[in-house]
């Protein structure tokens, strides 16, 4: 199926126009980059899709199993090496997970190859969409990679599949009227991008339409065959060529045709363009540098929606399906892989020390602890919870 983007970017005449792709980098890491090849709206889009790709891909995921009540990271976990440090031999795994996330969010799916041998997980591959045929009579994939070297058909838990949006089947990921609206704020965009450029091209000037006047009645002027036609071409030339003053006709008139670029409120366009791009991506406006009054409160506000409306959801389904797909059925209930979601509390010092002295002082983590997620030593007698002496039962004010 046609890349949904592509959909969404299609010129008046039908044909796709050109957009942000995901293509495999021939002899370097084989996965997707992001292109764009003209600016406006799409540069929005190709924003956003950098945005959530690139903070999916700095989050570790853990490799956890059940110690004791609590769930605690695996210890030298060939699947922990797998998801953080190298998923392949080719690729790094921040360049994995940002490409395999820039794929789901321009193709609405993204397809993970595990490579298993004697029972173990050896790598983790990501094949382009053009590259896996599902075929649902028989519920398989076939995946052909030429670059990858890979040739095979694999049943539904052989392949990890990781789909973007609710509306959506197994092989063809975005649909609906999600794409319509998104279509024609798009197409809107476009069309102010093209005439906004055609005004610059021409240094802002309107078309004219060079016509006999009223004098022609008086016989001031009567122009002979052509003579308008080289009066017009002449003049067009000199309003090309920079000229802003030019002498004009006894008896012929110049009517500009079509509204100016005030009129029309390109500028307008353009920007609401931008701001419903990331209503669809779920990225706040300010992220994208759109012209949005902001301040540090709303903008660390903008973080906290940011992370909980649409980076949250992507990570619990990316969990869901690793877990399913990677760990056997049988160890499901003691373990499991999850985001680390504290890597995305960046926070600045004033805010930082005052989270960690609660944490402290609510028995919450230990001196060691805090000082392991500052990156310090642990020290003598700090693995100890402590608690604030400020508060006592009210009882122990009564009448002894």
């Amino acid at each position: 199926m046609t890349n949904f983007l592509t959909r969404i970017f299609r010129a008046k005449d039908g044909a796709p126009a050109k957009l942000p792709t995901v293509t495999a980098a021939p002899n370097t890491d084989g996965y997707g980059v992001l292109s764009v090849i003209r600016p406006g709206a799409q540069a929005a889009v190709v924003r956003c899709i950098q945005l959530i790709s690139d903070t999916v891909a700095a989050m570790p995921l853990l490799h956890q199993r059940l110690n004791g009540k609590i769930f605690a990271p695996v210890g030298n976990s060939e699947l922990s090496v797998l998801l953080n440090i190298e998923p392949n031999s080719t690729a790094t795994a921040v360049d994995f997970w940002r490409a395999v996330m820039a794929a789901m969010l321009s193709d609405g799916v993204a397809y993970i190859y595990p490579q298993w041998a004697d029972g173990k997980l050896q790598s983790l591959t990501h094949v382009l969409k053009s590259e896996v045929t599902y075929t649902p009579e028989a519920r398989s994939y076939k995946i052909d990679s030429t670059y990858n070297d890979i040739d095979a058909t694999v049943s539904e838990r052989g392949i990890i599949v990781l789909r973007y949006a609710p509306k959506l089947d197994a092989s063809k990921g975005l649909k609906g009227r999600e794409i319509d609206s998104a279509k024609g704020v798009i197409k809107l965009a476009q069309s102010a991008e093209q005439e906004t450029q055609k005004r610059v091209d021409n240094g802002g000037a309107q078309r004219l339409i060079v016509n006999v006047g009223t004098g022609t009645q008086s016989g001031i002027y009567s122009p002979k065959e052509g003579e308008l036609d080289d009066y017009a071409m002449r003049l067009h030339e000199l309003i090309r060529g920079g000229t802003t003053c030019v002498a004009g006709r006894a008896g012929v008139s110049i009517t500009p045709v079509g509204s100016s670029s005030a009129d029309l409120q390109l500028q307008a366009v353009r920007e609401f363009a931008v701001r419903d791009i990331c209503r669809f991506f779920g990225v706040p406006p300010t992220f994208v540098y759109s012209d949005v009054a902001s301040n540090y409160k709303s903008t660390e506000m903008a973080y906290v929606d940011f992370y909980a409306s649409t980076i949250n959801p992507l990570l619990r389904s990316i969990e869901a399906e690793l877990s399913r797909k990677l760990i056997p059925r049988s160890m499901w209930g003691v373990q499991r892989i999850q985001y680390d979601r504290s890597a995305r509390m960046t926070a600045d010092l004033d805010t930082q020390a005052k989270y960690f002295a609660q944490m402290l002082a609510n028995g919450a983590l230990t001196p060691n602890e805090i000082r392991a997620k500052l990156g310090l030593a642990p020290c003598d007698g700090g693995d100890m919870l402590q608690i604030s002496a400020n508060l006592k039962p009210i009882n122990d004010y009564g009448p002894k």
